[in-house]
């Protein structure tokens, strides 16, 4: 999907939300003057699970769990350069694909049909033209991460062969260094996970966790973090998305120290579990900002949030991998 086709798109898609400007805004008014009545409604939908959750427990949850990773000068910036495109023309509104399978998944109650909107959304509308001449950028579903541990310590093991364990993301975003040849196959001589995707439906389940309900995830992106940092000793950094229907957030898990990192792998005891390793989920400030502090968002949201936090996300991480990926940086211009 073409850049300048993906803008004619978001332009008519504009066209028509001025002409529902109006009406727009009457609902939100009506939206915020229910707002104590909406935690008694239990419903599936993502719209009004969305303003289920209120700003204050999210801020508490965070506190518990998270931290906001940024300068203040790095806060200046980022709000310079992205917060202008807020309201502004976004093809995400626009792309048809993704509204037909958002519309699909949600008459659903099955994980596997959110698969296909957020292929669209990473693929088309976060990470689009991040191939170079040597270095691929795939999101790759069902993503093997495995690590590789020596068990000759054990008493109760008599030939010390090596065991193996995996967990298996939704997907990955993976960079992939290739050597091109003009008499054979191209070979990867080098890869990189850099973001985890960890998908779950929307079900009332969902509603009746009493602070976020992303937070009884994080346990399972730890672990899937830990085992990306004990397959990569040049990954320091882990971004992930973890997303309930179209209700997202994106953070990210920061390499724990190299000694218990070895211990870890090194573990016998089956009570062990990495929850014993601190491993901080980091929430970016500006993401803090651009969600009014509550750190998820609509994927549908016609202000364009989503599409303004996907474009901030993508540019974070090819930052942070600018050395692997190649890329020429896009640097903001400070006034």
């Amino acid at each position: 999907m073409s850049w300048e086709y993906r803008k004619e798109r978001g332009q008519m898609w504009n066209r028509h939300l001025n002409k529902t400007a109006g009406a727009q805004k009457g609902r939100t008014k009506a939206g915020n003057s229910s707002h104590n009545s909406r935690d008694t409604q239990r419903s599936s939908h993502s719209s009004s699970y969305d303003s289920q959750v209120s700003s204050s427990s999210l801020s508490h949850a965070s506190r518990d769990t998270e931290e906001f990773s940024s300068s203040s000068s790095d806060d200046s910036r980022d709000t310079q350069r992205y917060s202008s495109q807020i309201g502004q023309d976004h093809p995400i509104l626009g792309d048809i694909a993704l509204a037909a399978a958002v519309a699909t998944a949600r008459e659903d109650h099955r994980e596997f049909l959110w698969y296909g909107v957020w292929t669209i959304v990473i693929k088309d509308h976060m990470f689009y033209r991040c191939n170079t001449s040597t270095t691929a950028c795939n999101l790759v579903p069902q993503y093997v991460l495995q690590r590789e541990y020596d068990p000759s310590s054990d008493e109760s093991t008599a030939e010390g062969k090596p065991k193996r364990e995996w967990v298996i993301p939704d997907f990955v975003l993976v960079l992939q260094r290739l050597h091109l040849s003009s008499i054979g196959p191209a070979t990867i001589t080098r890869q990189k996970v850099v973001m985890i995707v960890e998908i779950k439906p929307i079900r009332p389940k969902h509603v009746r966790f009493p602070r976020t309900p992303f937070t009884p995830i994080y346990p399972q992106v730890r672990k899937q973090a830990l085992f990306a940092f004990a397959s990569n000793p040049t990954l320091n950094t882990i971004g992930f998305i973890i997303a309930i229907g179209d209700i997202w957030k994106y953070g990210e898990i920061r390499r724990p120290m190299d000694q218990l990192l070895s211990s870890w792998s090194e573990a016998k005891d089956p009570s062990w579990s990495p929850e014993k390793l601190k491993m901080t989920i980091r929430i970016p400030c500006y993401l803090q900002k651009l969600s009014e502090h509550k750190c998820f968002f609509n994927l549908m949201d016609r202000s364009g949030k989503s599409a303004v936090a996907f474009q901030y996300i993508a540019d974070r991480i090819k930052e942070r991998e600018s050395d692997f990926w190649g890329l020429s940086i896009q640097q903001p211009t400070r006034r």
